[in-house]
């Protein structure tokens, strides 16, 4: 079965990028531009993986992450946040809200791919 990834990011260059890298990679990749749409998207499309930016339109990546969590189908998919803010405290904070990881923009190809194949490694959540 392939490996589906939310690709939640509103810069339509990275989302692109993103996508163009993961898709090559073998997951199948489901694409948001906004943390509402994201939201819908891991809800009902139930992905492997959510790859989130934390600057986004409307609500911000750490609304989009606890509404995650909110939902019981979803609330133990994993989280790779990707932004282009860095500081010691917000890969905490992003780790205290239970995601999996934290890459900083820019993101190498590989580092992505390499990045998300561990997040997905576990098992898929089930219902």
């Amino acid at each position: 079965m392939t490996r589906s990834v939310l690709i939640v990011e509103d810069n339509e260059l990275n989302r692109r990028l993103f996508c163009h890298v993961l898709t090559r990679a073998g997951y199948r990749v489901i694409e948001a531009a906004d943390g509402e749409t994201g939201v819908a998207l891991a809800t009902s499309e139930r992905p492997s993986l959510v790859v989130l930016d934390m600057e986004l339109p409307e609500i911000p990546g750490t609304e989009v992450i606890r509404r995650i969590r909110e939902q019981e189908s979803v609330a133990q998919t994993p989280i790779l946040v990707v932004s282009a803010l860095v500081s010691e405290s917000l890969a905490s904070h992003a780790q205290a809200l239970g995601c999996s990881g934290f890459l900083q923009k820019p993101v190498a190809p590989r580092a992505l791919v390499a990045a998300v194949d561990r997040a997905v490694c576990r098992p898929e959540p089930t219902a």
